[in-house]
């Protein structure tokens, strides 16, 4: 077996306030994420070496994690080398040891950095239609030709290459249109003008594409974001909107791009009535994990927790691998247990908990479930507690660790029960134990 190949990073940073820190990022599902980063710069000089477990994109720059601004794409495979020097508007790439591909992105960036420094960088709070459309059509039409004109040997690069020109793209024009008003001069319909060649569902590319991609899902809500501006290009900024949301769902044709927007639509939400209203409608788009965290740090914040608010519909896989949620029991009265194989506490309480059961079996309405916050490691541990303990026919679902539902009830330590009423409703999130004869009164008060 071959041994793997590292990559190796050697840069230096040459801008006035030399105190920055230099990240290298990687898109995953379409966010940016810190793989590493480097600070205390000694005359600025950085370096990066890692073990890649594929070709992928990555970025490279003092900017924010988030921004667009002074971060750079560059694409790795196995043993390659880059030696670049980063100043305060652009880069350089040094030496003769560069990849065709990073070589060709380095083209890109140079054909796109005036425009770049001249309309999305620039700090005037409005731009004249009259002469930044005909720089953004320029460009539009560029993203269409310039793959073509500068292949690789590389056929994962020379598939992935013309859709990151269109998210470049996209992604710029949200940057653009969303912290820019564009004076329109004179009756002139400039975005129609330039931009009629942009129409709904014509972003067609594969979510598995767009997702290796840098910012991709800041290309995403860039192209719907342009569609509305499409649509009244008299307004100077698009209203953020539960009307203006829906209408970008439908101009997109594939439903994980659809997540995306959802996501980043919630997000934005400080009321969780005004949250609800979208993921009750729309939650089934969420699919993704980077989808579901940014979705579940939403719900952390907008939601206060208090008896009589829903509770969370959870989404666990049981002992067959069948997916249950917790809207399967609906019209039931629900204990919820949180446990673990090594928890001795929460294994101290079964037997009260299989009392409690066979004294409420005659009754429907009422039903156990328990979910482990085992970690992966631990699966053979947790197959065998449930064996030990005689509760591998109740409900057992399998959390994979302490997941999301955690963060949602924000409790600490298990074990941890707690109660529901028939609609879904929290009656308490500290129920009682089993061991302890209040749980079972307060149960039969809701049955």
């Amino acid at each position: 077996m071959q041994a793997q190949e590292k990559v190796e990073i050697k840069g230096k940073l040459d801008i006035v306030l030399n105190h920055s820190v230099v990240r290298l990022l990687k898109p995953v599902e379409g966010r940016m994420v810190e793989i590493a980063s480097a600070k205390g710069l000694e005359e600025g000089d950085f370096g990066f070496s890692f073990y890649p477990a594929e070709e992928s994109f990555y970025v490279i720059g003092f900017g924010g994690p988030n921004s667009l601004n002074n971060n750079y794409t560059f694409y790795f495979k196995p043993g390659d080398k880059l030696d670049l020097t980063i100043n305060d508007s652009t880069y350089t790439l040094n030496g003769k040891s560069i990849s065709s591909e990073n070589q060709v992105l380095n083209k890109w960036h140079n054909e796109i950095l005036n425009f770049e420094q001249k309309v999305v960088n620039s700090r005037e709070k409005y731009s004249r239609g009259d002469h930044t459309m005909p720089q953004i059509d320029a460009l539009y039409k560029r993203t269409k030709t310039f793959a073509k004109e500068n292949p690789t040997k590389n056929k994962q690069f020379n598939h992935l290459l013309p859709i990151l020109l269109d998210v470049n793209y996209y992604s710029l024009m949200g940057e653009y249109f969303q912290t820019k008003g564009m004076v329109v001069r004179g009756k002139k319909d400039l975005i129609g003008e330039f931009l009629h060649g942009i129409k709904p569902n014509t972003f067609t590319h594969a979510a598995s594409d767009v997702h290796q991609l840098p910012w991709g899902n800041t290309a995403v809500e860039g192209y719907v974001h342009i569609l509305e501006r499409i649509r009244k290009p008299s307004e100077l900024n698009v209203p953020r909107t539960y009307e203006v949301f829906e209408r970008k769902l439908t101009y997109l044709n594939n439903d994980t791009l659809k997540g995306d927007i959802l996501a980043n639509y919630l997000y934005r939400q400080n009321e969780f009535e005004k949250y609800d209203e979208a993921y009750q409608k729309y939650g089934e788009l969420i699919t993704l994990p980077k989808q579901e965290e940014l979705n579940m740090s939403t719900l952390i914040r907008v939601a206060k927790l208090k008896p009589g608010d829903q509770g969370l519909n959870f989404k666990y896989p049981n002992l067959q691998g069948e997916m249950v949620q917790f809207n399967d029991f609906k019209g039931k009265v629900v204990l919820l247990d949180m446990w673990a194989s090594w928890c001795h506490a929460c294994r101290a309480e079964v037997p009260a908990l299989k009392k409690l059961e066979e004294e409420l079996k005659d009754n429907p309405n009422f039903v156990v479930v328990s979910i482990t916050l085992d970690v992966p490691k631990d699966r053979d541990k947790w197959l065998k507690a449930m064996k030990d303990d005689g509760t591998e026919h109740n409900i057992q679902l399998w959390a994979n660790g302490w997941t999301y539902i955690i963060k949602y009830y924000n409790f600490t330590t298990i074990p941890q029960f707690m109660l529901f009423d028939k609609e879904g409703k929290i009656i308490t999130l500290s129920a009682p134990r089993p061991s302890d004869p209040k749980l079972k009164e307060l149960i039969l008060k809701h049955l």
